[in-house]
Order: C-alpha cells, then sequence, then structure tokens
C-alpha cells in the first residue's frame, strides 16, 4: 500500500485532533509544568479555521486520510517596522509514533514547505520558525539546517 501524505488547511472537524495533538506537544515540552489550558487552545484553532483571519495559519499533515501532525503560525508586521509582514510559526508537531522515522521527516518537511507557502502567498517578507519546545533540538536544529533554514540567533530559557 503506497503512503498518501497530504497538507491542508484545518477544518472544523478536525479541532478536537487539534486539541489532543497540542496537548500532548505540550506534555513533552519544557513548559509541562505549567497548566494546560484547553479553552486557550481551542480559541487559537478557532481563529485558526476562521476563514475571515487569513493571517492566522493552522494547517493539518493526513497520512492515509488520517490526521499525524500540524502546524500553526501567525502573520504581522515587524515590531519596529511597517510595511512588511512577517509569519511567525508557533508549532510542527508531528505525532510521537511516527516523529523519528522517515515517514515522520517527510510530514515535518511538508508541513515546513505548505506553511512557507501560505506564508509567500500572504505576501509575508520572512517565515520564522520558532524553536522553544526544548523536544529534541539538536535534531530538530539539524532538520531545518538540512532543509535549508538559517539561523538568526537563539532560544535561551533561565
Amino acid at each position: 500500500m503506497t503512503t498518501s501524505i497530504k497538507i491542508r488547511l484545518a477544518r472544523d472537524s478536525d479541532l478536537e485532533t487539534l486539541v489532543s495533538f497540542c496537548r500532548n506537544a505540550h506534555d513533552e515540552s519544557v513548559f509541562s509544568n505549567i497548566r494546560f489550558s484547553e479553552s486557550k487552545v481551542r480559541a487559537m484553532g478557532e481563529r485558526g479555521l476562521d476563514k475571515n483571519k487569513p493571517r492566522e495559519i493552522t494547517l493539518v499533515a493526513e497520512v492515509n486520510g488520517r490526521l499525524v501532525g500540524y502546524s500553526h503560525a501567525l502573520t504581522g508586521e515587524y515590531f519596529a517596522g511597517s510595511d512588511a509582514l512577517l509569519t511567525t510559526v508557533d508549532i510542527i508537531y508531528v505525532k510521537k509514533s511516527i516523529r523519528k522515522g522517515l515517514l515522520g521527516g517527510k510530514v515535518a518537511y511538508l508541513l515546513v514547505k505548505s506553511m512557507k507557502q501560505c506564508s509567500e502567498k500572504l505576501n509575508s517578507s520572512h517565515c520564522l520558525f520558532h524553536v522553544t519546545s526544548g523536544i529534541d533540538p539538536e535534531k530538530i536544529d539539524g532538520f531545518l539546517r538540512k532543509i535549508g533554514a538559517k539561523t538568526l540567533g537563539g532560544n535561551y530559557i533561565i
């Protein structure tokens, strides 16, 4: 059987799975000691589904029709400038069960590529990927560098 990977904009019917994925990502992260807020995640998901707010993007990844990952981003002006948009990707999540294999890498790559394409469609000048979960930062760094991302600095926590 051939594996079919599809990246698409999230739909209303995806919301429950997105909440579950976000909870999983939160529980794995360095921030797991902070109380998870399902209401905040639902609000974020609903904004990402709102076609009247095209600057908030929520993409999902399907493998053979089953959701296996998602990405969320905001597009807005640079804090100290005007007349230019930046897209800030908050999260790229791939289910833990496929994350470490070739399929997980393909899904992650397609989520990055699709987010970049969505960003370009909104005339965003840059697509920024924030790596702040603390989940395998060295592997994520290697992956992003391998697909052409360049570093602008680093993420630090005290």
